[in-house]
């Protein structure tokens, strides 16, 4: 998964940041804007500048809707899994959700690769939690359900 950064103002960008990177995603892109720029820019140095209102004028959003969505509903478990085994629950619903959600999408409307990928990130996912590895399992559903995420939003 790669995310672009808008708006740096505040010091829990960097830990939602860190949290993003150490689940797999890329760091790729950064607005020009606020006044912790210079120093998230220096931090993540594979991230380029880009300007936000040049995106939103060409509709490029390269998942980010998806994303919004998909952390909406992470945000929205947050209370029911106060403990990392409870974190892998509440994040498993929201897959087990996703895939019901997805399936009505028509099949020829699915990148292949999506659904794969989906299927495949979702049974690591369960091999991590099965041998008690959270934090990964957390990691690849999370990564799962996005991918989910982005099949349901094309239908």
């Amino acid at each position: 998964m790669r995310f672009a950064v808008i708006g740096a103002d505040h010091l829990h960008l960097f830990q939602m940041v860190d949290r993003l990177v150490a689940a797999g995603a890329t760091a790729v892109a950064h607005a020009a804007s606020g006044g912790l720029v210079g120093m998230y820019a220096g931090w993540r140095k594979e991230s380029e500048e880009r300007n936000a209102d040049d995106a939103f004028a060409k509709n490029d959003y390269a998942g980010s809707r998806a994303l919004y969505r998909l952390l909406e509903r992470i945000y929205l478990a947050v209370p029911n899994g106060k403990t990392a085994a409870r974190g892998v629950v509440a994040l498993r619903e929201i897959v087990k959700s996703l895939k019901t959600e997805a399936a009505v999408v028509p099949e020829a409307k699915i990148d292949s690769w999506l659904a794969s990928s989906a299927r495949e990130i979702a049974a690591e996912a369960e091999s991590f939690a099965s041998k008690g590895d959270l934090e990964n399992a957390c990691g690849a559903f999370t990564r799962a359900a996005f991918l989910l995420q982005k099949i349901r939003d094309t239908g």
